[in-house]
């Protein structure tokens, strides 16, 4: 996914925004719970990635469970997973929990790009998934 958006970025740079990222914002908000200060700058920039790679093994691992259960779940290739992921989570719980904006007031072009991004997301899932489960 992060390779990806490197090139979706290259190719099409997406409108500035002067909001901090969504991952940062969460990466803040549990730092101030679990050590009682908001965390500095180079602070936030590191831990954005780590609760965006978090939540990303969290959703695979789900996905995982889910597809060895429930064999219609890895249908196309992923994709319905990506695309639920993007729902669920860009789509209602980051707005809902004060992390990004509504989605009707994100531009259309972030919207694309996030949501190529999560079926991206999603096809490398079931790739891997799949690699694995013949590996076992």
């Amino acid at each position: 996914m992060e390779f990806f958006q490197a090139e979706y970025v290259r190719r099409r740079p997406l409108p500035p925004s002067d909001s901090l990222p969504a991952t940062e914002k969460a990466a803040d908000r549990m730092a101030g719970t679990a050590i009682g200060r908001p965390l500095s700058g180079a602070e936030r920039k590191a831990a954005g990635p780590a609760v965006h790679y978090a939540m990303g093994g969290m959703t695979g691992a789900i996905y995982g469970t889910l597809a060895e259960l429930l064999p219609v779940v890895r249908s196309a290739g992923g994709l319905p997973f990506g695309a639920l992921v993007w729902l669920l989570a860009d789509e209602i719980a980051l707005p809902t929990a004060g992390l990004s904006g509504s989605p009707l007031e994100t531009p259309a072009e972030v919207n694309r790009y996030a949501f190529a991004s999560h079926l991206v997301y999603g096809s490398v899932t079931e790739l891997l998934r799949g690699i694995v489960r013949a590996l076992l």
